[in-house]
């Protein structure tokens, strides 16, 4: 799922072929995930509560333009855990 996800916006100084990514990245995405879940009846809630701790791991692999976006997502993830809420 955050692999699919990708990065922020993309130069506008890239050839078009490359700016497209991000779009072909959310319909491979969404087909992928209506297939996993179709497979996986319930699954989605599960995911979600993986997501903080596998962006969490991503930080370190130093893409550029993507730790600040990560942490957000890290963030918002662990607040909405029950073992983080007060």
């Amino acid at each position: 799922m955050i692999l699919l996800q990708g990065t922020g916006p993309v130069p506008e100084s890239l050839p078009l072929r490359l700016r497209i990514l991000p779009a072909r990245r959310r319909i491979l995405q969404r087909v992928y995930l209506r297939e996993y879940f179709h497979l996986c009846l319930g699954c989605k809630e599960e995911m979600e509560k993986w997501i903080p701790l596998q962006a969490a791991a991503r930080p370190n692999e130093d893409i550029p333009g993507e730790k600040a976006e990560l942490l957000v997502r890290i963030e918002k993830g662990l607040a909405n855990q029950p073992f983080f809420k007060e």
